[in-house]
């Protein structure tokens, strides 16, 4: 499998969100719909889940080609969503290939574990990504 660098500069701020939540009703569409779709199965009480979410919503804005759909999904709006995955704990990412799970991580996840569960390499320039 090739992999491709991504050059990442994370300091910047935009002034929109490229992740989309999901629900229920809004998921099998948006699997479908995209080539490959990252979903980070969260709760708003979940402490794990609040330190992760800002990197992972920066790191969403470098895939605003359209290469990676960023999602998200508050598991307790989305019972169903939560059974379907079998997710017992949070955060729990999941990278989907049309609609085939490819990779699963429980846990909070850095930056770069991030990207690499996507199957970039990170091209580190100044230890700065």
């Amino acid at each position: 499998m090739k992999k491709m660098f991504l050059p990442i500069l994370l300091t910047l701020t935009f002034s929109y969100s490229s992740v989309v939540e999901l629900t229920d009703k809004s998921y099998k569409h948006t699997l479908k719909e995209n080539k490959k779709t990252i979903v980070m199965f969260y709760a708003s009480w979940c402490g794990a889940c609040r330190s992760m979410k800002p990197d992972y919503i920066n790191i969403s804005k470098a895939f605003v080609d359209g290469k990676v759909k960023f999602t998200m999904v508050n598991v307790d709006d989305n019972r169903e969503l939560t059974k379907k995955h079998n997710i017992k704990s949070i955060p729990t990412t999941i990278v989907f290939k049309r609609d085939q799970e490819v990779s699963r991580h429980v846990g909070s996840l850095e930056k770069d574990e991030i990207i690499n569960m996507l199957g970039y390499k990170i091209k580190k320039v100044n230890n700065e990504f």
